[in-house]
């Protein structure tokens, strides 16, 4: 699954445009009294009477209370991620304890079929369903125990799936919190028996984003139109039918879908011909039967009911490859089908293993809570993700497509061949599936340097919010519904991309495939660990003569948060090296961790140190640190040396002062001696240093002044995300004004150089887009004129603007604007089919200094039928980033928390508290952020990390505002 485009919150810092429970159950309710009948003694029978009702008190708060402290979302409990979810609480709706004590369902029982029979209404929105599923005993028991959410089952029955008779089931059970139901038999299962469970059962069809689910589109006759989707990952296919809804438990599915006739149905695998036709109730229906899938988990089962049109084609080995959009759109799947193909054969040769199905389907949904759903066979996407329109949409989008598409293409073998065993490794999907999508976009695009970008949305990211102390490992415990949905995070996605990268690296690329090849061949169509990897990856590197125990070695990147600072100083030809956490402020670290978060490692990483020399530029060195200090021998007395090669590997490098005086120099007289990701490199690694207290400010703004001279859109993306921090740090000091004005001088050579034509390479039109953007953002004497003109040309005469120039023209003529501007905005964006300028003009409403526009586009955010829901996002983080709007957003994202979170779900914990707080700099913006957190009594990671990155902002403008002023001021005298 690939998250939303919300990954990063800062519009500047983009590169381009840049779950619930509870049921419908029908409850008993619970008798609080009883007759107490005493024919003596009666004050006795009073003391027994208080006696029963203390104890029943009693017993009802130790049922209920929570363990351990909590934050409420909502309607929901999110509990710390490390601690063990016992159920101590009793069946709902009865006086009797629930008869399983655990969030994970027991393993006395597996499914090895399921039969799924789905009457999707349309006109009504309501769905009539049955699910049968054939189950494996493996101990006796006398409980069957599933996931069931949301679903109202109306009859059941149990038969021994060889003799075909019944087994009766005397009782059904809910324990709604953790969405579980319990059929009680009338005799115990044996070992080996093999069941069949019928469940009946009904649901609405809701607008919400999880489960089975309505979405809807408007037609080019005005008309609106409806579909049903599905969005499973990572705990929702229970909304859809009552299942064993852990990965794990891997079934086969056969499905039936009865729709209206007319539309098309669509599922993982295709349907059988020739369709059947019903009449009922003044309804024509047709019934699509669907051919049985391979053995997979119930989170990529995928259900679809429209009227879409499709474009195909078939891949070198015969794979029939179709992409799916409202009727109006099917003109911009072009480019993903062609991509598709290309991606698909590329991965079949990279992997050595066929794809598996016949068939595959992409299609776009218009209202989607991810960016894209790896279902097998038929995957789900934001129409922003899989509809490019060369005519209207920007490089950037362009590229956004490419790579959500290899990125879900990398899941048909990562995740669904083989899936984690359980959500503890999410990263063994997401963060291989983020790193081989960067081979499979460069594959079909070799002209975009897509290694080169690596560093920048993966390492560089990942390292932001793995350098704080309430960051987590990589492979973590979890045991809840909604602990499961915070893994969705960076960690997961780019630092577990980035460790990967770095693991091809030192092994080679044709080692790592090859050890890829025997991982997904030893565990196809079943689950594995970490573990798994790591052991075929060891084989392969012995078999290859390389004897590198990667085990022992990765080990050290994914059970320890983290990662490690080298600090490098030389004395002669002796290299000195020590390792050591690195962390934002080690000032503050006892604040933001639990004894929980100690490492068994001691913080102590194998560490792949790179490096070449001045003396030789072109020759790479490969040298293993696995100890806090160690030294090695150079060759000869470079006059510098420059580690970790293109930022491959995951950690910092900090210099001795001379190193870092000559590698100052070597920038500013031949920057082009060092590769542009390693100029990116040093460049965060310098800022990065800084802003941690490991070296003075002077060190970063001293190498950052060779920019002037630079021409590379990967450098001036790293230094100018840089920049943009700093400048928010010290928007209310001083120092601001001069800051500013240097930034912008900096800035002059490029924005000259790289002009408004939308001309040039595909970096060169990122370059365009980012620099223009800072440069707009900070008021630049160009800007103003030159984007109010080409936004009145477009108003006035249609004239319209360059795609690639749109993110920066439509945000700042409407900053600039009035009234006029934004209302034409808002009516383009009414108006558009194309998915990517749609959300280029709703950022751009956000830019408005019209407070009255602020309230209203913040209110519409909750409108859906203004903007939809899964848009709400894009509403909230461009408030945030608007100087004069940011404390509106932050009061209305307080007084709307809770209608967020029932629509959005716990993963967006993380993203709303990073939106309404990345500005947050003064003690007073602390004591704010910690009020709210303390009267919701919130302990969650997200909301540490929140408090964490407040206080480093607050104490690194206080220890350093005068040293930049310093520099600034010494800048000024020269």
């Amino acid at each position: 699954m690939v998250d939303a485009e919300v990954d990063d919150i800062s519009f500047l810092s983009a590169s381009g445009e840049s779950m619930k429970h509870g049921g419908n159950y029908e409850q008993m309710g619970i008798s609080h009294t009883r007759q107490l009948v005493c024919s003596q003694r009666k004050a006795t029978c009073v003391a027994l009477a208080a006696a029963a009702v203390i104890l029943a008190v009693a017993m009802i708060s130790a049922f209920s209370r929570p363990t351990i402290e909590h934050c409420h979302i909502g309607n929901n409990s999110l509990h710390d991620a490390t601690q063990a979810k016992p159920i101590v609480g009793l069946a709902d709706g009865t006086s009797e304890p629930f008869p399983w004590r655990s969030t994970r369902l027991p393993r006395t029982i597996r499914p090895s079929q399921y039969d799924i029979h789905l009457q999707i209404n349309l006109t009504e929105f309501h769905v009539n369903a049955s699910v049968s599923i054939v189950m494996q005993v493996s101990e006796p028991t006398e409980y069957i125990i599933l996931h069931s959410n949301n679903l109202t089952i109306t009859s059941y029955y149990l038969k021994s799936h060889k003799t075909l008779r019944k087994i009766a089931i005397t009782k059904l059970l809910f324990y709604k919190r953790w969405n579980l139901v319990a059929f009680r038999l009338q005799r115990a299962l044996y070992a080996n028996e093999e069941l069949d469970l019928t469940i009946e059962y009904n649901m609405p069809l809701r607008d919400k984003l999880t489960g089975l689910y309505r979405s809807s589109y408007v037609d080019d006759d005005g008309k609106k139109r409806y579909i049903a989707t599905t969005q499973f990952e990572p705990n929702s296919a229970r909304e859809a039918f009552p299942c064993f809804d852990e990965p794990a438990f891997k079934a086969v599915f056969a499905i039936q879908i009865i729709r209206d006739k007319g539309l098309v149905s669509l599922s993982n695998k295709p349907a059988e011909p020739p369709h059947q036709f019903l009449k009922d109730e003044g309804f024509d229906w047709e019934v699509d039967v669907f051919r049985q899938t391979p053995k997979m988990s119930t989170y990529l089962v995928a259900i679809i009911v429209c009227d879409f049109k499709s474009k195909s084609d078939i891949t070198g080995n015969n794979v029939q490859v179709a992409v799916y959009a409202p009727k109006a759109k099917i003109d911009q799947v072009d480019f993903a089908l062609n991509i598709t193909i290309k991606i698909l054969d590329f991965y079949e040769d990279f992997f050595q293993i066929r794809y598996q199905l016949q068939k595959l389907d992409l299609i776009a949904i218009p209202d989607f809570k991810a960016g894209a759903m790896e279902n097998w066979g038929m995957v789900t996407y934001r129409e922003t993700a899989i509809l490019y329109n060369e005519n209207e949409s920007s490089s950037a989008a362009q590229e956004r497509v490419a790579i959500v598409v290899a990125h879900e293409l990398a899941h048909q073998w990562f995740g669904n061949l083989v899936t984690m065993d359980w959500w503890s490794d999410l990263w063994l999907n997401e963060g291989f599936a983020s790193f081989v999508e960067f081979l499979g976009t460069d594959h079909v695009k070799p002209e975009w340097n897509m290694m080169d970008q690596f560093v920048l949305t993966e390492t560089q990211v990942a390292m932001v919010t793995d350098a704080l102390a309430s960051s987590r490992p990589l492979t973590v415990e979890v045991n809840d519904a909604d602990e499961i949905d915070l893994l969705f995070d960076s960690i997961s996605y780019q630092k577990g991309a980035a460790i990967l990268n770095m693991l091809q690296g030192f092994l080679t690329l044709p080692i790592l495939k090859k050890g890829l090849t025997r991982y997904l061949t030893l565990h196809e169509f079943g689950n594995a660990k970490t573990s798994d990897l790591w052991d075929a990856l060891t084989q392969v590197s012995r078999e290859q003569q390389q004897n590198l125990d990667v085990v022992t070695i990765m080990n050290s990147w994914t059970q320890q948060m983290g990662y490690p600072v080298v600090t490098i100083s030389r004395q002669g030809n002796v290299l000195k090296a020590r390792q050591q956490r690195f962390l934002l402020n080690q000032d503050t670290v006892t604040n933001f961790t639990r004894p929980q978060d100690e490492s068994s490692y001691g913080y102590v990483w194998n560490i792949p140190i790179t490096y070449y020399t001045e003396s030789h530029p072109s020759d790479v060195q490969l040298i293993w640190m696995n100890r806090n200090t160690d030294n090695f021998n150079l060759d000869g007395n470079p006059e510098w040396i420059k580690a970790n090669v293109n930022q491959t590997g995951f950690y910092r490098v900090k210099y001795d002062q001379k190193n870092w005086d000559a590698l100052i120099r070597l920038l500013k007289s031949n920057h082009h001696v060092l590769s542009p990701a390693d100029r990116s490199g040093l460049l965060d690694d310098a800022f990065s240093l800084s802003f941690g207290f490991y070296v003075a400010p002077k060190v970063a703004l001293d190498m950052s002044e060779y920019l002037s001279e630079e021409r590379d859109y990967v450098p001036w993306q790293t230094a100018l995300q840089h920049y943009y921090k700093l400048l928010v740090l010290c928007e209310e000091k001083p120092i601001y004004r001069p800051l500013k004005k240097y930034v912008l001088e900096l800035l002059s050579p490029v924005v000259t150089y790289i002009g408004w034509q939308d001309t040039g390479s595909h970096l060169d039109k990122y370059l365009r887009s980012t620099v223009m953007r800072h440069a707009c953002w900070l008021d630049h004497p160009d800007c103003k004129v030159k984007v109010l003109s080409m936004f009145r040309a477009w108003m006035v005469n249609g004239t319209k603007i360059a795609p690639n120039l749109r993110s920066v023209v439509y945000g700042n003529a409407i900053k600039y604007g009035g009234d006029e501007e934004w209302e034409f905005a808002y009516k383009q964006y009414q108006d558009t089919r194309t998915p990517s300028e749609k959300k280029e003009l709703l950022q751009a409403l956000t830019t408005t200094t019209d407070m009255w526009h602020i309230t209203q586009i913040l209110d519409y955010s909750l409108q859906p039928e203004k903007i939809r829901k899964q848009d709400m996002f894009f509403v909230l983080i461009g408030v945030a980033n608007n100087r004069l709007a940011r404390w509106h957003v932050w009061r209305f994202v307080q007084s709307s928390w809770d209608t967020i979170i029932d629509i959005y779900g716990a993963s967006s914990y993380n993203t709303l508290l990073k939106i309404t707080t990345q500005h947050f700099t003064t003690e007073f913006d602390y004591n704010e952020l910690n009020r709210f957190l303390m009267s919701r009594n919130c302990t969650l990671r997200a909301a540490r990390q929140a408090l964490e990155l407040v206080r480093h902002s607050v104490e690194w403008v206080d220890r350093n505002e005068e040293l930049i002023e310093k520099w600034l001021r010494d800048k000024s005298r020269m």
